[in-house]
Order: structure tokens, then C-alpha cells, then sequence
């Protein structure tokens, strides 16, 4: 189990909650259809390359689900990589130091994706959009550890 923000693009005109939350039904059915035309490929992969080096920890890329990219650092932070989106998680820490230098890494790596592509974020915990500055950091991190304080109350 692990608390994830979605990177994704929104289309001029467009509602971020709406195309967000396609995505997650996408995702969760299986839906999701990969880009894995040449241009896909080199966009997904130069946007898991903008995630490594916006977090050295994260390991080389592997394969993941319907042609994305896997970078990890084997103890809980993730990012999933495609061409039209990033889905970035970080599994639930009760250590409140633990979890604020994640969700340090996890903005640093957000951060770098939105810089590159322009796209937006989106806490689908929270059903809303989200910035990549230090308030916005502080409220997810909020919203991580009342959901961790819940978890342990169960």
C-alpha cells in the first residue's frame, strides 16, 4: 500500500479532476493504452531520465505495465513512467522523519517532471490538483500522515 500523486498533461480548455481521475479508472481497470509508437518511447523514456536525476537513489529503469518505466529505489519510492503520464508513490512510513524526507524526494522528482513537461498533478487521496511547492509538499505530507495515523489505528 502506498500514496500516490499522478503527473499528467491536460489538454488546453481542459478539467485536471476529469482527465485525472480517466486516468485512474484507466489504470486500476487496465485500460491504460500504451504509447508504444517510436516517439512514445523516447518521450517516456526522457521523462524516467528527468526522474532519475532529480533523485540519484532511484535505480536504473526497468520494464513495467503497458510499456512503462519503472524507477525505484527498492525501499518504497516508485515511479511508473509512460509517455503521457508519470505515477509517482511512496509507501506508508510511521516515522514522521521517514516521511518527510520521502515526500522531499517525491517533490523533487514531481518537480523536475512538471518543469520538463508542463503537465499537472493530481492527489487522487484528495480528488483534487495539486502544486509542486513547499506548501503544497507540506499539506500532501499532512494528508500522508493522517492517513498513516489512521492505518495504525486499524
Amino acid at each position: 500500500m502506498s500514496y500516490e500523486l499522478l503527473a499528467l498533461p491536460v489538454p488546453p480548455g481542459g478539467d485536471l479532476e476529469e482527465c485525472a481521475e480517466a486516468l485512474v479508472v484507466r489504470l486500476a481497470g487496465g485500460h491504460q493504452r500504451p504509447d508504444t509508437s517510436a516517439d512514445g518511447l523516447a518521450r517516456r523514456d526522457e521523462i524516467a531520465a528527468v526522474a532519475r536525476a532529480a533523485d540519484p537513489a532511484l535505480q536504473p529503469p526497468s520494464d513495467g505495465p503497458d510499456a512503462t518505466l519503472v524507477v525505484a529505489d527498492g525501499a518504497g519510492f516508485r515511479a511508473d513512467v509512460g509517455p503521457r503520464f508519470a505515477r509517482v508513490s511512496v509507501a506508508y512510513s510511521t516515522d514522521a522523519e521517514e516521511a518527510e524526507a520521502l515526500f522531499g524526494r517525491l517533490f523533487a522528482v514531481l518537480g523536475a517532471i512538471v518543469a520538463a513537461t508542463g503537465w499537472a498533478v493530481y492527489d487522487p487521496q484528495e480528488a483534487g490538483g495539486i502544486g509542486v511547492d513547499e506548501e503544497s509538499r507540506d499539506a500532501t505530507l499532512e494528508i500522508y500522515l493522517s492517513v498513516v495515523d489512521q492505518l495504525g489505528a486499524a
